[in-house]
């Protein structure tokens, strides 16, 4: 039994067609879930350096801030009585 031109071109594209599933299913599928988490990976890491900004941007505004809240506390303070005299505010009420 021979083999004919046309059978050889059938056995050819059928070699060749496999040979290009073998490489979609084992090579190249493999590499697109890889590139899937990474990708998951890196939006992931994006998110988190969004909330540190965020947080950062706060931490700025707080710092700007405390002088002026830290003046405040310690006029509040200032105004407190050192001492409690509770027996005397009693009376008084």
């Amino acid at each position: 039994m021979t083999i004919t031109d046309r059978d050889r071109k059938i056995l050819l594209v059928v070699g060749l067609l496999a040979a290009v599933l073998v490489y979609w299913f084992v090579l190249l599928a493999p590499k697109r879930q890889e590139a899937n988490d990474l990708k998951q990976q890196i939006a992931d890491a994006d998110a988190q350096k969004q909330a540190l900004a965020t947080q950062l941007a706060g931490l700025k505004a707080s710092k700007a801030d405390f002088a002026g809240d830290y003046s405040t506390i310690v006029r509040l303070g200032k105004a407190i009585p050192s001492k409690t005299d509770m027996p005397s505010l009693l009376v008084q009420l």
